[in-house]
């Protein structure tokens, strides 16, 4: 409902003129719902007249209006003072209508999802906490149905021959692991090697080129005592040359965290590497080429995993070798198959360290062929070291001999 009412009166103590005027009114208005009581709102609106490019001003419940002396026209203010009034009534009851009609429409909602959710339609408005909990069973009510729905659609679409694999089968065991933290595999198993190419030329080498040299070898590393026989040659400043097998009985897997530290340090102080086979097989009961070329392949592919090069020289173990064994060295890229001049045998004599040095010293001697030392020697016996300890000195002291790798033996890279 809305009521209106207006009368105009002159500002107190003055007579009426058209140039000073006040004009009041009040605008009633209220609804009233079947939940709340009528509301009534009173505004009391008052309106005087400004002169011409003056601002006129409006009081509000009940304050006096801005009073300023007025000109002719009164008539037109007094009109445009009304109609605003009116707006303002109006807005007033739309915005009562449509609260109204959004109370009803909120109602029906609730109503039609209850009805949709299996619920009876309510005869009253329930109140916000029973309409948040009847909304949060029917999400969950959805949520279950979808989450059906979407895993029959996985079920079915997995395929029915390989079951979901579980966490037990994916980790591996803690002890796996351990077992093999104490095995570094060599980097390049896991590509394939470059395919080898054959080296334009091959000779079987017993002897240096120049004479004075004495190019120390050692067969059948690495072994518990190859690190104590690096650490004497490092101390002495000899540098030698290592034929390396890949795993024996005697040996140390290539492939551990040893063997890695092993062939690390041996490239890195300088001295020579070259294979030796991987078991320490007789080349010549192979059957195959290829069982050749996998002996040989697998020492060169470790090595090249830890020092990023491929040795150049092949020693064939017992220095046993058909035609076939050379033209397999040859076609895998390797220049020399390297053999010996001096013989110390010590893996006779493994404990008789002065018959070893004896072989050095009759090498020494002057006399015809003994223009250098080109001597096996092994670095799986536990003293090793002591025989290399004495001759060294004894050698040195002749004045006419000098240390050397193979590469500079034989005046060809050691790597490739």
């Amino acid at each position: 409902m809305a009521s209106h009412s207006w009368q105009s009166r002159e500002p107190s103590g003055q007579a009426h003129n058209d140039d000073y005027s006040e004009y009041s009114g009040s605008v009633q208005l209220g609804h009233s719902t079947p939940s709340a009581p009528s509301v009534v709102n009173n505004i009391s609106i008052r309106l005087g007249r400004a002169p011409w490019g003056s601002n006129g001003a409006i009081g509000f419940g009940g304050k006096p209006a801005r009073e300023i002396p007025q000109r002719k026209g009164r008539g037109l203010y007094l009109g445009m003072g009304i109609l605003f009034a009116v707006l303002i009534a109006g807005g007033v009851v739309l915005g009562v209508v449509l609260s109204r009609r959004g109370d009803s429409g909120n109602s029906t909602a609730d109503g039609q999802l209850a009805a949709a959710e299996g619920g009876a339609t309510p005869l009253a408005l329930p109140s916000s906490a029973s309409r948040s909990t009847s909304r949060t069973g029917a999400s969950s009510t959805r949520s279950a149905t979808l989450a059906r729905t979407s895993s029959a659609v996985v079920t079915s679409a997995a395929p029915t021959t390989t079951p979901p694999a579980s966490s037990s089968t994916t980790a591996a065991p803690s002890s796996s692991l351990q077992a093999s933290s104490s095995t570094v595999r060599p980097t390049t198993t896991t590509a394939a090697p470059p395919p080898p190419v054959p080296a334009p030329f091959f000779f079987i080498e017993t002897q240096c080129v120049q004479p004075g040299m004495v190019a120390l070898t050692f067969d059948d590393g690495p072994t518990e005592f190859t690190q104590g026989l690096l650490d004497l040659l490092d101390q002495l400043g000899i540098k030698a040359t290592f034929f390396i097998n890949g795993k024996t009985t005697w040996g140390v897997d290539v492939a551990s965290q040893y063997g890695q530290y092993i062939i690390t340090r041996m490239a890195n102080a300088g001295h020579c590497i070259g294979v030796h086979t991987w078991t320490h097989a007789d080349l010549t009961l192979l059957g195959s080429d290829d069982a050749i070329a996998s002996e040989v392949q697998q020492v060169e592919n470790a090595i090249a995993g830890y020092i990023g090069r491929r040795p150049y020289f092949v020693r064939p173990p017992y220095g046993y070798y058909t035609d076939r064994v050379l033209n397999v060295f040859r076609n895998l890229g390797y220049s020399a198959a390297v053999l010996w001049n001096y013989d110390t045998n010590d893996w006779r004599h493994e404990d008789d360290v002065a018959a070893s040095v004896t072989v050095f010293r009759d090498a020494a001697a002057p006399g015809p062929g003994n223009g250098n030392i080109l001597p096996l020697m092994h670095d799986r016996l536990a003293r090793v070291a002591e025989v290399i300890n004495q001759v060294v000195p004894m050698l040195r002291a002749n004045g006419q001999w000098r240390f050397v790798t193979m590469d500079q033996c034989l005046g060809r890279p050691c790597f490739r």
